[in-house]
């Protein structure tokens, strides 16, 4: 079947019935799709691509796994939401001629403390209702940081996938708390690889490390 939002759980459906289930990302079956698409030419491109010798089947996930990307997929939308309300934020207040740094630490001090005459009454109205909903967003990343360690810290594969990477497969014990590879590298790490990590897999996130490291 063609990988979507609800793949995983008629690929269990169907295995629970005694059934092999192959999932097809969907980007390898679009090329075997013909014009117009509806059920039946979805159908027809699935059958095709599936019988293509050469075709990367998507690997399969568990209940354990998808839970984890759960949370690792609310987590980013937190952390977009706060970044965009921060900015519109910021480019509100610059109107006004108030300018504040771009780090996310000083924005809230900044936030704080702001008490300028060249607000206007309403804007300064604005700024507790700002303030609220950034304390809620950074106390909702909190509890999904709490959830990523713990799965992090009692993952066999997670804690084997970040050791494996960073020292040629010689064990790290101390590997979730390193500069350049924290626990949401190896635990989104750990839900995309459903048998641990191949080569390619590996050197893709050492790849991704080197842009990190020095975070």
């Amino acid at each position: 079947m063609e990988a979507c939002a609800s793949s995983h759980h008629w690929r269990c459906w169907f295995a629970a019935r005694g059934h092999t289930v192959r999932i097809i990302p969907a980007e390898f079956v679009k090329p075997f799709r013909p014009e117009g698409k509806n059920d039946a030419a979805d159908a027809q491109a699935i059958a095709v691509a599936a019988l293509q010798p050469t075709m990367r089947f998507a690997a399969i996930e568990s209940v354990e796994q998808q839970a984890m990307l759960a949370w690792h997929s609310v987590r980013e939308g937190w952390q977009q939401e706060r970044t965009a309300l921060m900015s519109r934020t910021r480019g509100l207040l610059a109107e006004f001629g108030l300018v504040i740094a771009r780090s996310a630490d000083r924005f809230v001090s900044a936030l704080q403390l702001i008490e300028d005459v060249r607000l206007p009454d309403p804007v300064r109205a604005m700024l507790p209702e700002v303030r609220e909903q950034l304390a809620d967003l950074n106390l909702r990343l909190v509890r999904c940081d709490q959830q990523i360690a713990t799965h992090a810290r009692n993952s066999d594969v997670a804690r084997r996938a970040g050791g494996e990477v960073l020292n040629n497969g010689r064990p790290v014990n101390d590997h979730v708390n390193r500069p350049g590879l924290r626990f949401h590298t190896t635990t989104r790490f750990n839900s995309r690889s459903a048998r641990g990590p191949t080569m390619h897999q590996r050197t893709c996130l050492l790849s991704s490390l080197r842009i990190c490291a020095s975070v």
